[in-house]
């Protein structure tokens, strides 16, 4: 699994790349490796892997970008328990990483949104998120509140 982030953060620094660093052929080459990732059905694992991995900010953003398209779209075959895991994963990630790019930060909190709104249709428990909220504002860390 290493391989596979490494092969992401290649293709990342590519696409960010100016474009007179790279040719168009590698340009789409890495744009392709982003498109298969996001298109998989890669289990939560996966992209948790990739956050505990992963230092590239537009990594972690396409990590939390496919959590939410695989929550929408495989909410019912999901494991409840892995769900519950990784949004509670996601708060304590997005607290303990202050030096995060914002909008790596937003699009990780709109995953847990996503979670939590998906988890509240089914009638769950919204005891546990209320908790993480609390303890993320309560972390004192000023891009949090």
């Amino acid at each position: 699994m290493a391989n596979f982030v490494h092969e992401l953060e290649q293709a990342a620094h590519i696409i960010l790349a100016p474009p007179q660093a790279v040719t168009h052929q590698q340009r789409q080459a890495a744009e392709e490796v982003i498109l298969a990732f996001r298109k998989s059905n890669n289990s939560l694992s996966v992209c948790r892997h990739i956050f505990e991995h992963s230092k590239h900010d537009y990594v972690l953003f396409q990590a939390a970008t496919t959590i939410k398209d695989v929550v929408v779209r495989n909410w019912k075959e999901l494991d409840k328990n892995e769900i519950e895991s990784v949004r509670s994963f996601l708060l304590h990630f997005v607290t303990q990483k202050q030096s995060l790019q914002s909008y790596v930060r937003e699009q990780v909190l709109q995953a847990v949104a996503i979670i939590f709104k998906r988890g509240t249709l089914d009638g769950k428990n919204r005891h546990q998120l209320m908790e993480d909220v609390s303890q993320m504002v309560a972390s004192g860390n000023p891009q949090m509140v």
